[in-house]
């Protein structure tokens, strides 16, 4: 049997939006790690969810769903404060 692909955090809206706290979490709650994967010359980091935890849910796609699913989870956000993917992904390039 094939060994299921991790999720990627960088693909989540989750990882855009992390939560203000001491542990590293993403804005749905979940704790996430950074690792560095690849080999000479071809490095990069690998953001996944510690112990696959979000695999519970469907991943949102709207800010509406972000807000919808992270209050499912009892976090708490206002909409204008959430970054879609491709906003973060702007913002930082």
């Amino acid at each position: 049997m094939a060994k299921k692909k991790d999720r990627d955090c960088l693909e989540c809206m989750g990882y855009c939006n992390m939560l203000d706290d001491d542990d590293y979490r993403c804005g749905l709650g979940f704790e996430i790690s950074e690792e560095a994967e690849g080999g000479y010359g071809t490095w990069s980091v690998a953001v996944r969810p510690l112990d696959n935890k979000c695999e519970v849910i469907e991943l949102p796609k709207t800010k509406e769903e972000f807000v919808r699913t992270a209050a499912s989870l009892g976090i708490e956000w206002d909409i204008e404060d959430v970054l879609t993917v491709e906003e973060y992904d702007a913002a930082i390039w």
